[in-house]
């Protein structure tokens, strides 16, 4: 046990510097030489591994050898430019404070119903066209593009266990990238901005099995907003669009923080004379362009779609054979919308069960209800702890109000439209917490700067103090939970530590239409922890074994 602890830890803290290589030679091919931050890398790196892992999936397929030596290949591309000294020590201090989250005994709710299921999937070895039939759900038509990234992380010793870690790096990236942020030669109440979300971020998200990819998405676009600011040159406009693409590709949810996006654009008054001749933005837009390319490859591979929002991408069965029926997706739809309007849970406690049929379409008649249940229950404490955060901060600076010039109330005022905006499309399409948490933090700030003036000076020791009350909460309620888990009744009790359970799901064997291959159906539950390829609850389906340059399978649907 304690050597697989030991094992996790080192595990966590390479894959950061691993990933981070395969940033720097990113921003190498971008021209982008002179941007050596590691959390910067490290997400630059994602959209890297985003495409290799896709193009991987086509073309080879997941090996975990093949996996173990990308990765270390990204490790010693690291390690080639950045030596190991103590300034390197110092950027993986707060990393390591933050170690004990990755230790969980049960995983986000979505990662046991189709999440790890998927993930196995991608990593057997075999292309699916058409991987949307296997669920009665179509719940792979939506299913994060992460999941190429994840798919790196099928490693020898380890197998299937590591898939979180990617997923827990980014909220750990993105906490260190703030920590960093106030050293930075920026606008104050930049600075002060930062410093607030990062005391939020440490004292909100503490439960690894809280994130979705919901959560991740949302990690990004706030990585967006403040990477936009620490770059001086024209490059930011293409780290702005590169990033918001991938955020897209994690979730198309992050749609609703589009206006933010035109905000930050149009705030940079290169924008208008951007040479468009020039590498990094030629290459950039490549990267872009091929970001949006497996996003519609993706959504065409699973469902015969080339997005599957929309249903006229969608081609007909009889051209496309894996074509997924499209009522399911739009059902899937109007689930989604209804639950988050009338947050449908069936849980026991604060929230009501509710039939999400029964959510009335008009906003005045959701509206009430979601205010009672939803952001009382959710939001409310989310708000009230963002304030709390922001006074405690305030009382580290020299306290400047209403002294606003006038070229600063037109930029704070565009801010505040753009944040506005967003919220109204995430409220009125899709108004639950985890698809829109980042814009009510933007929201509240555009909204509060509009009546602060400039911020001079901080105290650092008194933010220092903040940061350490806020790590101790991180840690102390990571203690707890660990405790919890290994006193759990239930199938997610600790029994492997410390990897997350893996509870039995029993099963029976069907041959596919052409082949004496199998795939698999639960008994009961779902699919988790089944050989791949698992049907659920989707009987009435032909899966077809063919070859072409190597073997794939498509799984059609029989109605």
């Amino acid at each position: 046990m304690i050597f697989d602890v030991i094992l996790l830890s080192l595990v966590y803290l390479l894959s950061l510097f691993s990933i981070a290589g395969f940033g720097k030679l990113t921003t190498i091919y971008l021209g982008q030489k002179k941007i050596d931050n590691l959390f910067e890398l490290f997400f630059i790196g994602l959209i890297f591994l985003l495409l290799l892992g896709f193009f991987n999936y086509i073309f080879f397929g997941y090996s975990k050898y093949s996996n173990l030596l990308i990765l270390l290949f990204g490790l010693c591309f690291y390690f080639y430019y950045y030596k190991i000294n103590l300034k390197l020590f110092k950027k993986i201090i707060l990393p390591s404070l933050l170690l004990l989250g990755i230790f969980i005994s049960k995983t986000h709710e979505d990662f046991h119903l189709y999440h790890y299921q998927h993930l196995k999937e991608l990593t057997d070895g075999m292309i699916k066209f058409g991987m949307a039939n296997l669920d009665s759900f179509v719940r792979y038509s939506y299913s994060s593009m992460f999941s190429y990234v994840q798919g790196f992380f099928y490693l020898p010793y380890f197998e299937l266990k590591l898939f979180y870690v990617p997923v827990y790096l980014v909220y750990v990236a993105l906490c260190s990238f703030l920590y960093d942020y106030k050293n930075e030669k920026i606008e104050k109440k930049i600075i002060f901005f930062s410093i607030v979300v990062l005391l939020v971020l440490l004292i909100k998200f503490t439960r690894l099995s809280e994130y979705g990819y919901d959560y991740i998405s949302q990690f990004v676009l706030i990585f967006i907003f403040f990477q936009f600011f620490k770059k001086s040159n024209k490059a930011n406009i293409i780290f702005v669009c590169l990033f918001f693409v991938f955020a897209l590709a994690i979730k198309v949810t992050s749609i609703f923080f589009l206006p933010i996006i035109f905000y930050l654009l149009i705030r940079n008054k290169s924008f208008l004379n951007l040479n468009i001749k020039s590498k990094t933005f030629l290459r950039g837009l490549i990267l872009s362009g091929l970001t949006l390319f497996i996003i519609f490859a993706n959504s065409f591979l699973k469902t015969g779609c080339f997005f599957y929002g929309l249903k006229n991408t969608c081609f007909s069965q009889n051209k496309i054979s894996w074509v997924v029926n499209y009522s399911k997706i739009e059902e899937h739809r109007e689930i989604a919308s209804k639950w988050a309007k009338g947050f449908y849970h069936t849980g026991e406690g604060a929230f009501q069960k509710e039939n999400p049929k029964e959510v009335p379409d008009a906003i005045y008649g959701w509206t009430p209800f979601w205010l009672k249940n939803h952001f009382k229950n959710k939001i409310l404490d989310f708000v009230l702890l963002i304030g709390l955060c922001f006074l405690c901060i305030f009382w580290t600076t020299d306290k400047n109000f209403l002294r606003l010039k006038k070229n600063e109330k037109s930029d704070r005022l565009q801010f505040f439209w753009a944040s506005f905006v967003s919220l109204f499309f995430w409220f009125s399409l899709l108004p639950q917490y985890r698809f829109g948490f980042s814009i009510i933090i933007f929201l509240i700030f555009s909204t509060l700067f509009l009546f602060i003036g400039n911020i001079n000076k901080f105290n650092f020791k008194k933010i220092n103090f903040f940061i350490l009350i806020s790590i101790l909460i991180f840690n102390t309620k990571s203690i707890d939970r660990i405790y919890s888990e290994f006193n759990r009744v239930d199938a997610h009790r600790y029994s492997n530590f410390p990897w997350f359970s893996l509870p039995e799901r029993n099963f029976e064997t069907k041959k596919f239409s052409n082949s004496n291959d199998l795939f698999y159906v639960p008994l009961r539950g779902t699919c988790f922890n089944i050989p791949t390829p698992c049907a659920f609850r989707a009987n009435k389906i032909i899966i077809e074994e063919k070859t072409f340059l190597r073997k794939y399978i498509t799984i059609s649907n029989a109605n």
